[in-house]
C-alpha cells in the first residue's frame, strides 16, 4: 500500500512534463554528469536466449567549455544523436568509432538538446545543454 501511494505520488508531481524536463543533469567540479535514461526502440524484435539483466546505462560526461563528452567506459558501435526537445528532428549524428571515448561536439550547436545514444536496439538518452 505504501509503495503504491509513492508511486503514485510520483507519477502526478510528473504530469505536465515531458520524460526529457524530468531528467536534470548534475554538475561537478566543472564536468556535467549527464543522467541517462533507457528505452528500447523496437519491442517486436525478440532475441533468442534468457536475458536476464537489463542493458548497462553508460556512464557520460560533458566538459561544458569545450563541448567535449567523455564515456567512462568506451561506446562501441554505438551513435551519438543530438535531438531538438520534444520533436524528432537531429541536429547532429555521430558514429562514435570502436575504442573511442571522446566526442568533440560542434562548436556552432548552443541551447537545450536531447542527447540520444544508439546502440542495438536501445536508446539511451537525457538532457544536455551547449553554450
Amino acid at each position: 500500500m505504501k509503495r503504491t501511494f509513492i508511486t503514485s505520488i510520483l507519477a502526478l508531481s510528473l504530469i505536465g512534463q515531458s520524460m526529457a524536463e524530468a531528467i536534470v543533469p548534475i554538475t561537478t567540479d566543472g564536468v556535467i554528469i549527464i543522467n541517462l535514461e533507457c528505452q528500447k526502440i523496437d519491442y517486436s524484435i525478440i532475441h533468442q536466449g534468457i536475458h536476464r539483466t537489463p542493458p548497462q546505462i553508460p556512464n557520460v560526461y560533458l566538459e561544458a567549455s569545450s563541448s567535449t563528452v567523455y564515456f567512462e567506459n568506451p561506446c562501441y558501435e554505438c551513435t551519438l544523436e543530438l535531438v531538438v526537445p520534444g520533436t524528432n528532428t537531429v541536429v547532429y549524428s555521430y558514429n562514435i568509432p570502436d575504442g573511442d571515448d571522446t566526442v568533440q561536439l560542434p562548436s556552432y550547436l548552443s541551447g537545450m538538446y536531447e542527447l540520444h545514444i544508439h546502440r542495438g536496439n536501445y536508446c539511451f538518452w537525457g538532457m544536455i545543454e551547449l553554450s
